[in-house]
């Protein structure tokens, strides 16, 4: 008989201490998901009241960029979109300090000196003359 006394008592306690960690990991989980739907709501007032941008690093840059449309599609892509504050945010009709204007590209010309657009613009007027 001490046996089964023993024994129920054993069980009960395992079971006591299961029910704290159940319990204890539905605290978490919940305090969890309080956080993710918390920060979700700042970030998502902040970048309506314009103080952060949708942005992605490119690597070959080395700058934050505004993501192109077709990345918020992609579930791989998508994960790279950062939000920015907009100052850190490269856009294409801006330069940043480091850039030059010998690193931006220089216009195409054919051989006569003529701006390409143009020479084809000429072209398509039925005009031969290069000046």
């Amino acid at each position: 008989m001490r046996r089964y006394e023993d024994t129920q008592a054993a069980a009960s306690k395992t079971e006591q201490r299961h029910k704290v960690v159940m319990w204890t990991c539905i605290g978490v989980f919940a305090f969890g998901l309080w956080a993710v739907q918390s920060s979700s709501a700042s970030d998502k007032a902040a970048k309506e009241r314009g103080e952060l941008v949708d942005a992605w690093y490119n690597q070959t840059t080395r700058r934050w960029e505004t993501p192109r449309q077709h990345m918020y599609k992609d579930a791989m892509l998508s994960s790279l979109i950062m939000l920015k504050p907009p100052a850190q945010v490269y856009k294409p009709n801006q330069s940043f300090a480091g850039e030059s204007r010998a690193s931006q590209p220089k216009l195409a010309r054919t051989l006569s000196g003529v701006a390409l657009a143009d020479a084809y613009r000429q072209r398509q007027t039925g005009s031969r003359s290069g000046a």
